[in-house]
């Protein structure tokens, strides 16, 4: 009996927003950066998407956040030796390619390993 092949879910990030960066307002490079980043990341050419949160830092500002009394997490954190925009662009095309699969849920379970989903955030409803 053939294996038959099914198609990877290629993942696409749909928007990227920052409550503290304007994405590639700037093309200067930055030597140390620590901020806060939302992305929309859905399965290519279908409607399935979810929102994801992580932070974006160089060595020195995670440092210095931690000398003045910052919890770091792991998860959702990228953490980039020199920040730029080009660079940010390709650790996340990186993190996408690690995270295709078969199915858009094994997909978004993957991603889950690297960023924070919003359905994460959301608290249940009261009864």
């Amino acid at each position: 009996k053939p294996m038959v092949q099914r198609p990877v879910t290629m993942l696409e990030i749909r928007s990227i927003r920052s409550p503290d960066a304007t994405y590639r307002a700037n093309a200067l490079e930055y030597t140390d950066v620590h901020f806060q980043l939302e992305l929309e990341v859905g399965e290519a050419g279908t409607a399935n998407a979810e929102t994801f949160f992580l932070e974006v830092a160089t060595p020195g500002a995670l440092t210095r956040a931690v000398s003045e009394g910052a919890l770091i997490s792991e998860r959702g954190l990228l953490v980039l030796r020199e920040f730029s925009w080009r660079a940010l662009d390709e650790a996340l095309g990186d993190i996408l390619k690690q995270c295709e699969h078969y199915a858009w849920s094994f997909a978004r379970d993957r991603l889950q390993r690297f960023f924070i989903a919003q359905s994460e955030t959301r608290l249940p409803r009261a009864r």
